[in-house]
């Protein structure tokens, strides 16, 4: 593949530089939405009475790696599977309509966001990518909140400020934490699959 003297090549994902067959993209379906689970069961220091988790992290990974299709079917599956019944939310719950339900759907927003633009980040240059991830790991996490936000509002009851008190406050450092680990995360792979020229 040759590069254009901006340093750009055809847009793609890391998932696109491994085998390309049906097969290959189910089990990369699949296996992100157990990234996601996983993370959801490793807990982190919040500031608050509630722990944070790396699902978010992981969340933003998935999008990244596997671009804006397959890295929101996978959230997606991952989300329905804890509606359903399976025991793989935070703590090893499950359910759909509590009060963090909003956050699932912002996972899922989140991993279409974050997949479009790494689906136009992964080949460029390191240091035009860098800054782009970010940025697209950012409005990914402004996707999360936003929904988040909403449904504890419009569903829980809670006013603005006991909303951002309850579901913002403690988690919007660790969140932005986990989003620079998975940029840099996702920089440095891409980096390494870029072609040269």
């Amino acid at each position: 593949m040759s590069l254009s003297n901006s340093g750009e090549s055809s847009t793609w994902v890391i998932a696109d530089r491994l085998p390309q067959n049906p097969w290959w993209r189910l089990i990369s379906i699949i296996g992100g939405a157990a990234l996601v689970s996983i993370g959801a069961q490793v807990t982190t220091p919040s500031g608050g009475d509630v722990p944070g988790t790396l699902q978010t992290f992981a969340v933003l990974l998935v999008g990244a790696i596997l671009g804006p299709w397959m890295g929101t079917a996978s959230v997606l599956l991952y989300v329905l599977l804890g509606a359903a019944g399976a025991p793989i939310f935070a703590n090893g719950t499950s359910g759909f309509g509590g009060p963090t339900s909003g956050y699932f759907i912002g996972f899922v927003l989140a991993a279409l966001v974050v997949g479009f633009v790494s689906q136009r980040s992964c080949g460029l240059i390191p240091s035009r990518a860098l800054p782009r991830l970010l940025f697209g790991m950012l409005g990914g996490l402004v996707a999360i909140y936003v929904a988040g936000l909403a449904w504890l509002i419009l569903h829980v009851g809670l006013s603005f400020g006991g909303a951002f008190d309850a579901g913002f406050s403690p988690f919007i450092v660790g969140d932005l934490l986990e989003a620079a680990l998975a940029t840099a995360a996702v920089s440095i792979a891409a980096a390494s699959l870029r072609p040269t020229r």
